[in-house]
């Protein structure tokens, strides 16, 4: 390996940690070396097959998307294929996609491929009917309705929202959501809901929780997920 093009023989300020060892740039140099010499001596290989990270037993009900995320791990980036069915999955991230329009039990394959070699995982859904909401529910906003104008259908209740529109007049920004559609806030734009009896909670005789599933980016200050203005005070 002496007199190799491009490799600096300095102990220190070159490729040379000392006298007999190379540094990690040394080491980067004499790698392609190693490599053409052994391609000379040892049988060709092939790569091991994708390993996934996990079998899933899990559940999903009719009618409400159901997403999966298969991870398969291993040399070479996979490409994903899923069995025959009402479900979809992408080649390149591994995600499935799927509505179950029925109860039951339910079987899918997703293989993951490198190219050389494959793997595969089994999946087992177990499919139920929808879970019906809270008696002691008020309101529900799914914000899925991919539009950037009102009204912004409370699936519950009557209490609609209204989109606010901020000082830049720039609307609400419509987006992909991890189940159906979603929006995208500035900061300035929100959705206002008119005043009603059943939403005039107090802070001092009632106690309730307001949830809401969110993805901030950036930004700083007092960010308000939700609000209740009052004639003076919020």
């Amino acid at each position: 390996m002496e007199n190799i093009d491009g490799f600096d023989y300095a102990i220190g300020t070159g490729d040379m940690y000392d006298d007999t060892h190379p540094n990690a740039s040394g080491y980067a140099k004499m790698a392609n070396v190693w490599y053409q010499a052994l391609k000379l001596i040892l049988p060709v290989g092939s790569a091991a097959a994708p390993i996934f990270a996990q079998t899933v037993d899990t559940i999903a009900y009719v009618g409400v998307p159901f997403n999966y995320q298969a991870v398969a791990s291993g040399v070479g980036v996979p490409s994903y294929s899923i069995s025959s069915g009402s479900w979809t999955i992408n080649s390149n991230t591994g995600k499935v996609s799927w509505t179950p329009g029925t109860t039951g039990t339910v079987n899918m394959t997703i293989t993951a491929s490198n190219g050389t070699n494959l793997a595969t995982q089994d999946l087992t859904i177990n499919v139920l009917a929808a879970p019906s909401l809270p008696a002691q529910l008020v309101s529900y906003w799914k914000f899925d309705e991919n539009r950037v104008s009102g009204p912004y259908a409370d699936t519950y209740n009557t209490n609609n929202g209204y989109a606010y529109i901020g000082p830049d007049t720039i609307s609400l920004g419509s987006t992909t959501g991890q189940v159906g559609g979603a929006y995208s806030f500035d900061g300035t734009d929100k959705v206002s809901v008119l005043d009603n009896p059943d939403i005039n909670f107090s802070t001092t005789t009632n106690s309730f929780t307001a949830e809401a599933w969110i993805n901030v980016s950036g930004g700083s200050g007092n960010r308000v997920v939700v609000g209740k203005y009052g004639r003076s005070t919020r």
